[in-house]
């Protein structure tokens, strides 16, 4: 896969709202959490995001975390005691 080729995949929050987003595999949670701003979705640090059953890392670029073309990411809140 080339890292200058782009890959839509869908992110779904805890609403069942589903979001498409376009993204580089080398882009990173960082950088599909502005996206998901630019897209007037509200973002803190009370989520997590997974996406094959595996919670993403923060730093890693997506390929290295096996997210592709289609993907759907899950936004989950947080169960904070």
């Amino acid at each position: 896969m080339e890292n200058d080729s782009t890959m839509l995949v869908y992110v779904v929050d805890s609403f069942k709202t589903k979001i498409p987003l376009e993204l580089k595999p080398t882009d990173t949670l960082a950088d599909l959490k502005k996206k998901l701003l630019m897209k007037s979705d509200k973002t803190d640090k009370v989520h997590k995001y997974m996406a094959n059953g595996k919670v993403l890392d923060e730093i890693s670029a997506f390929s290295w975390q096996n997210v592709k073309n289609g993907d759907t990411i899950y936004k989950i809140p947080m169960m904070i005691n």
